[in-house]
This record gives C-alpha cells, sequence and structure tokens, in this order.
C-alpha cells in the first residue's frame, strides 16, 4: 500500500477537480473552457481570496491600458505606415478587450461579494456587463474608423477628432490606475459638451463643403464614425457609474 502525503493528495484533488471543471464548462459548451479549470486551481492556492481580489485588478488594469492604447491618436506622419509588429500588438490588444470581462467573470464569481462588496452584491456583476459593452463599443468604433472618410472632413476636423481620442485616454488611463478614479456625473457633463462641440464643427464643415466635395457616402461614413464615439463614451460613463459605487479599498489589502 502506497501511502502518500498530504501535499500529494491535496494537489491529486485539485488536479481531479480541475479536469471535472474543465469537462463540465467543455458540456455546457462555454467559450472558454480553460478558465473554468484554472479558476478552481487559482482557489486552492494559499490566500486564494486575496489572489483573486488581485486577479480581478491586474485584468481592470490590463484593459484600460489597452484601451487607451487603441483610442491613442496616431503619432505618425502623413505618409508613413504601421509597421508589422504594431499592427499585430493592435490585433492581439483587441481580441483582449473581448477576452478579458469573460475572464473577469469567472474570477469575480468566486470573490466574497458580501465582504468586499458596499451595497448590493450584485454591483460587481453589472460592471462586468458594463465592461462587455464597452468593449464592443470599442469594437464597433474601430470598425467605422476603418471606412474611408473624404479627405476634406479629415482636413477639417482632425483637431477635434484627436482631441476626443485623447480625453478618451487620460480617461481610460485614470480608470486602469484606480477604478473608481472618475466621477460619472461630471464626466457624463464633460464629453456631453465635447460631443456636442464635435457635432456642431461637423456642421460647419459640411456647410462649409463645395459642391461635389462630400457624397451620400461620405457623409454616412463619418456620422457613423460620431456615432461609434458617442458609443463609447456613454459605455464608459456607464461602466464609471458602476466603478464608483464600489468600495475598493479592501481589494488593495496585502499587497505583493
Amino acid at each position: 500500500m502506497i501511502l502518500l502525503s498530504t501535499r500529494t493528495k491535496e494537489a491529486i484533488k485539485t488536479a481531479l477537480a480541475m479536469a471535472i471543471a474543465y469537462a463540465i464548462a467543455l458540456q455546457m459548451d462555454w467559450d472558454r473552457p480553460y478558465w473554468a479549470a484554472f479558476a478552481v486551481g487559482m482557489i486552492s492556492l494559499p490566500a486564494a481570496g486575496a489572489s483573486l481580489r488581485k486577479g480581478v485588478l491586474r485584468l481592470l488594469r490590463r484593459f484600460f491600458r489597452q484601451a487607451g492604447f487603441l483610442v491613442s491618436p496616431p503619432t505618425l506622419s502623413l505618409g508613413q505606415t504601421t509597421g508589422a509588429a504594431k499592427w499585430w500588438e493592435r490585433l492581439r490588444y483587441r481580441n483582449d478587450l473581448l477576452a478579458i470581462p469573460d475572464q473577469l467573470g469567472t474570477w469575480a464569481a468566486m470573490v466574497d461579494q458580501r465582504k468586499y462588496v458596499r451595497g448590493s452584491p450584485g454591483q460587481l456583476s453589472m460592471l462586468i456587463t458594463r465592461l462587455h459593452m464597452l468593449s464592443h463599443r470599442l469594437q464597433e468604433m474601430f470598425e467605422a474608423r476603418r471606412n474611408p472618410q473624404t479627405q476634406f472632413l479629415v482636413d477639417e476636423l482632425s483637431e477635434d477628432i484627436r482631441d476626443w481620442r485623447l480625453k478618451m485616454q487620460e480617461l481610460f488611463q485614470s480608470l486602469a490606475e484606480d477604478p473608481a478614479a472618475v466621477n460619472p456625473e461630471a464626466l457624463q457633463s464633460r464629453l456631453d459638451r465635447k460631443l456636442a462641440q464635435f457635432e456642431g464643427r461637423i456642421k460647419e464643415a459640411l456647410n462649409k463643403a463645395g459642391e461635389g466635395q462630400i457624397n451620400a457616402r461620405d457623409s454616412e461614413n463619418f456620422y457613423r464614425l460620431l456615432g461609434a464615439y458617442r458609443g463609447v463614451t456613454e459605455a464608459a460613463v456607464a461602466y464609471a457609474g458602476v466603478g464608483g459605487r464600489i468600495d475598493w479599498m479592501p481589494w488593495y489589502e496585502e499587497r505583493f
């Protein structure tokens, strides 16, 4: 008869639990079943609660740092092109923005929400839902930016677009440092003013355009881009509104 140490027994139990979790996730047709096994492995670690909380914070930081990078204004001079390495980096970040909310949902489900979420425990689930929404609005913006834009509107409104992208980059950088860094009411007011100013500038540019400079497709593409910017703005405000209601201070306890 083989006698196993306690440490070996625990390792075997953890491996079996991970295999069972993975099998259940496969049976339920999850998009990423391996996260179920990974979650089981995480909660088996010592000080698992602290590890989970820090894991959630790290994923949030990663999401907003990557979002800030993707909305940042281009730094290329006219005529330059983005290299293959930069293109692949942007593509990887875009895919990450879609995957991170799912990862957060798996980890956050195991956090003691009664202890670490002030008010309604449902706030954390709502936060992840808002993050999903922001992720998809960003994807819509990336797709809208791929549509051809008439050079006249680009020349007229490039500074306004750059200013909006800088504002969103600063917002995402702030949220990467502190999930509750932004006052949602002040943010809503500030971004509404910026978008109203932007829309006014578009009307001025359209009135200024000469005959034949802008066709119906040009206008449609540009207004689709404006709608995508508004969608990202509204999703960011919605996320900030939920994030500001969570007491994040206990999440930072017992730092590595």
